[in-house]
């Protein structure tokens, strides 16, 4: 059997149906607000209408008591089938848009549902889709369609029902009668309003409209209005009543619907009220929360966002206001947080902020958006001056000395990045913050400019960036990784003593990529452990395989690079140690390369990993020495086993006398405390000689060999194997 729509000139029947399932649709909507709600189900079950909870397929997720009745089935019979068990009509095929369409309308349907035993019920069916209920699941309720002599009785039921909803739900309710004007009213009045409409007789919906406060007056009219011409089936609102002098209004949820006689035409309106100021004042509550940084209650990111909204909107095209947003980064504020600790840290944020605050003007809204992000959005201005001045005072507040303990003083400093809006770009505010994160991010990586202003040409890279991050991602997952070996030589023979393990990229369109070109995008995206896990393993594996090839060459050691950030995860020692289990080799085989730079940071972190290197015999070595500001302090504080010069001393170290003598020196020391020495960037025979007169014995360049493949440098090596 097909279903029938209830059209807009349906019989009494009909609209007295959709009026209770409308009453009752309603009644279970505010169920949710109660502290101890229930079930959409099981409130429908308590006001004896039958429902059901269903996919947009059309299978049944769960139903209540009275549609197991009403279907002669029992729940768990019910659950996991499909619609069609019941109404045998239905097309599988179009469940979906059926009940989709069923749901936009809002409109009962005259149908019939076919019970266990056989017997086809008449029933009206309604299909909403509550938000409380999974995006793809619709409610569908169920009534029985009641022959024309029950309809007093059921109307009785209908109304006992609605009175049982008004006393749970607090609920004041009202019924307009549009023919001769009279409206009555019921429920909750005295006690939620301190009004008592039976004093005031005759009564007409003006008594209702003169309570309302002045500003939601006209909205409501208009509403209610629309309802008695037939424009409007229903309306749903929220509106404040009146209140007296000193006291705050409260707010109401108001909705009215209008009831149609067998013309079509609207006999009747009838609504109701429902106090929810305690629910506004969580909301507004809320709101506040939302928007505001709970640690130093400056405005948050939304906020900042939905300021800068309005000043995009605010004025007429042409005549908009000008704005930057200035972006600040506390440089290498984790370390404050490492050291002292982050109960010491939230305090630093706390008089960073303040500090920004007092350094601007009272219009200009200063936000924290992230850690140790801050914003600034200055209204009115243009690119010049004006805009530097204040960054030049909020970066010398900021450069400080901060004595947040009696031993240690805090220094700090910031990068800044600008995003100028000249009142015409049509861009959004997110589009606003994004790029002023981008120059941000362009001064952070800068080291030395401090303050970007963005222009179009930083997207553009930030762009590649990104699709270069989805690279590194696709050379990860599919073996594009390379691992290429430069030798370390005995200065007097030439001969191999180890290898440094230099990671490669293979790119399908670009080729081989160096390191510098994608080293620094793994560190920021996170995939320099993935990287590092690929290089450990098949560096140590090679390593391994070398050793059985040419056992005669004895003591063939590979050095390994980590990053910074590595130094910040405990879980390097378990990658270390599992690559060397597998491979079989022993601590002593490989050698960990540090920078100076990391050393700097010298973290608690760092120095921890670095003791259990040792005491696992790992070797570590110090890379690129000389380049730091206290590099001799270095070799005192930690127990380095190799030392390695950087390339920059060696370029000129047949020119001048003074880099010459600069490596004489770091050599004699290195080798004095027990350190082995590798000269790095020999490019040059007379630098080798140069070299071994000044006490170098062990050298790396690309006199010796450039990073090759692990083939060729197995070629390479069979040439040092006698016969």
């Amino acid at each position: 059997m097909g279903c029938t729509p209830l059209s807009e000139n349906a019989d009494l029947t009909s609209a007295t149906a959709s009026g209770a399932t409308d009453a009752a649709d309603r009644d279970w909507k505010t169920a949710r607000r109660k502290p101890a709600a229930i079930s959409c189900l099981e409130f429908l079950d308590s006001m004896r209408q039958a429902a059901l909870q269903v996919t947009e397929d059309g299978d049944v997720v769960a139903a209540n008591r009275h549609a197991a009745r009403m279907t002669g089935r029992h729940i768990d019979a019910l659950r996991n089938k499909p619609l069609d068990l019941i109404l045998p009509w239905l097309n599988p095929e179009n469940t979906a848009r059926w009940l989709l369409e069923l749901a936009q309308h809002d409109i009962p349907l005259e149908t019939e549902i076919l019970q266990f035993n056989g017997t086809r019920m008449p029933v009206f069916l309604q299909v909403r889709k509550p938000d409380i209920l999974a995006a793809d699941h619709y409610l569908l309720s169920l009534q029985e369609r009641p022959q024309q002599e029950q309809m007093p009785e059921d109307l009785l039921l209908s109304e006992q029902r609605l009175r049982q909803a008004v006393e749970i739900f607090d609920l004041c309710h009202f019924d307009w009668e549009l023919d001769n004007g009279r409206a009555t009213y019921d429920g909750e009045w005295p006690r939620l309003t301190g009004l008592t409409p039976e004093t005031h007789d005759p009564l007409d919906i003006h008594w209702l409209l003169d309570l309302l406060h002045a500003e939601d007056h006209g909205m409501v009219f208009m509403e209610l209005t629309a309802l008695r011409q037939g424009r409007k089936r229903r309306f749903d609102c929220e509106v404040r009543l009146e209140a007296d002098k000193g006291e705050e209004d409260r707010w109401y949820r108001m909705r009215a619907q209008a009831i149609r006689g067998e013309n079509g035409k609207p006999e009747r309106v009838i609504g109701a009220l429902q106090d929810i100021s305690t629910y506004k004042s969580t909301e507004q509550q809320a709101a506040l929360i939302v928007q505001q940084d709970a640690l130093t209650g400056l405005p948050n990111r939304q906020h900042l966002l939905n300021q800068i909204h309005r000043v995009m909107d605010t004025g007429d095209a042409g005549a908009k206001t000008p704005f930057a947003l200035i972006m600040i980064d506390v440089d290498r504020f984790r370390y404050v947080n490492e050291s002292l600790g982050h109960e010491l840290g939230d305090s630093i944020l706390r008089i960073l902020a303040t500090r920004i605050q007092k350094h601007l003007r009272q219009e200009d809204l200063v936000a924290r958006l992230s850690g140790d992000q801050f914003a600034v959005l200055a209204q009115g201005v243009s690119p010049g001056r004006a805009v530097q001045a204040r960054i030049i005072r909020i970066r010398r507040k900021i450069a400080e000395t901060l004595h947040v303990t009696d031993e240690i003083p805090v220094n700090l400093d910031i990068n800044v990045g600008i995003r100028y809006w000249n009142g015409k770009e049509r861009l959004s505010a997110e589009e606003i913050l994004r790029d002023a994160s981008v120059a941000l991010h362009h001064a952070k990586e800068t080291g030395t400019t401090r303050v970007v202003e963005y222009f179009p040409e930083l997207q553009r890279r930030m762009m590649e960036t990104v699709r270069f991050e989805n690279d590194i991602r696709e050379a990860i997952r599919n073996d594009g990784v390379e691992v290429h070996y430069q030798p370390i030589i005995e200065a007097h023979t030439g001969r191999p003593i180890g290898f440094e393990a230099l990671v490669r990229m293979r790119h399908p369109e670009r080729g081989l990529i160096p390191p510098a070109d994608f080293i620094g995008i793994a560190e920021e995206t996170g995939l320099i452990g993935d990287l590092s896990r690929i290089v450990l393993k098949k560096a140590t594996r090679q390593l391994a395989a070398w050793k059985r090839e040419f056992p005669s060459l004895n003591g063939l050691t590979v050095a390994i690079n980590l990053s910074p950030s590595q130094f910040d995860d405990p879980a390097i020692i378990d990658q270390i140690a599992k690559a060397l289990e597998k491979s079989g080799l022993s601590g002593d085989d490989i050698k960990i390369e540090v920078t100076e730079s990391m050393l700097m940071e010298n973290t608690s972190q760092t120095v921890t990993i670095m003791e259990d290197m040792k005491d696992r015999g790992i070797r570590i070595c110090i890379d690129d020495f000389g380049t730091g500001y206290s590099s001799f302090s270095h070799l005192r504080n930690h127990a380095f086993d190799t030392l390695k010069i950087d390339r920059s001393f060696i370029m000129r170290i047949t020119e001048d006398k003074r880099d010459a003598e600069l490596v004489r020196t770091i050599l004699q020391l290195g080798q004095n405390i027990g350190m082995n020495i590798i000269v790095e960037g020999v490019e040059t025979k007379d630098q080798r000689t140069l070299l071994s007169d000044l006490g170098a014995h062990h050298m790396q360049g690309f006199l010796f060999g450039k990073p090759l493949p692990a083939k060729a440098i197995s070629d390479w090596l069979s040439d040092w194997v006698p016969g």
